[in-house]
């Protein structure tokens, strides 16, 4: 009986890894840094090479190698040759091989999940604005049709979106800092018609709204949702 128990958590063990750890084609593409002042990014190919950026003014710095998938159970990515820009910027250094932990849309350096210093994926269509980590909005944009503008606005700060972003994005993703307890305002501006939706939040939320139908329906505020 024991050594069947021990089995059944084995085997649950290993579902549950397989289930939680993305293919390769989940992982591929941009990922960017979530720090303010910095354009930073991995770009990971689906050669095995990867890319790293990062530009600060006038500053601008790149390093290419290879990666590799873990293949010892553990959700990471090992990198060769690792320069670490994302914590030291000018100061460098080449850290030998360097394991970022995969977390969903994350990359991290510890397996915990997100923090300051993950990387966020970038999906194509999607444009990302404003300036803080403490709350993370994401519209989808299901039907375009006469729409002119979209604005988000958060501690009298307004940010809109243009009919350029618009005609090439479907998914906006709005970050914003607020410490304690808040709201945000998110307005569709049509032809013929505004549609707004304020919701509150505190640090830590990341509300998920889709547009669709003339409607904005918050679909989720903890993220678990379009994942």
């Amino acid at each position: 009986m024991k050594n069947l128990l021990l089995y059944t958590i084995l085997i649950f063990l290993i579902f549950a890894s397989c289930s939680i750890c993305p293919s390769e084609n989940e992982f591929i593409g941009k990922y960017y840094s979530q720090k303010e002042g910095i354009e930073n990014y991995i770009e990971i190919q689906k050669n095995g090479n990867f890319n790293h950026f990062y530009s600060k003014g006038e500053l601008t710095l790149k390093h290419s190698g290879t990666w590799e998938k873990s293949k010892n159970g553990y959700c990471y990515l090992e990198f060769s040759e690792w320069k670490n820009f994302d914590e030291k910027g000018e100061k460098f250094e080449i850290l030998g091989n360097q394991i970022l932990y995969i977390n969903g849309k994350y990359l991290d350096h510890t397996p915990d999940g997100e923090t300051l210093s993950s990387f966020i994926k970038k999906e194509k269509g999607q444009l990302t604005i404003g300036k803080g980590n403490d709350v993370i909005v994401t519209l989808k944009i299901e039907e375009k049709n006469d729409i002119e503008k979209i604005e988000f606005s958060s501690n009298n700060s307004l940010i809109s979106i243009s009919q350029k972003e618009l005609a090439e994005n479907n998914v906006f993703i709005y970050k914003f800092s607020n410490k304690g307890e808040g709201t945000f305002k998110t307005c569709i501006y049509k032809l013929n018609d505004t549609i707004c939706s304020e919701q509150y939040v505190e640090k830590g939320y990341e509300p998920k709204i889709k547009f669709e139908k003339d409607s904005l329906i918050v679909a989720d505020f903890f993220g678990t949702e379009y994942e």
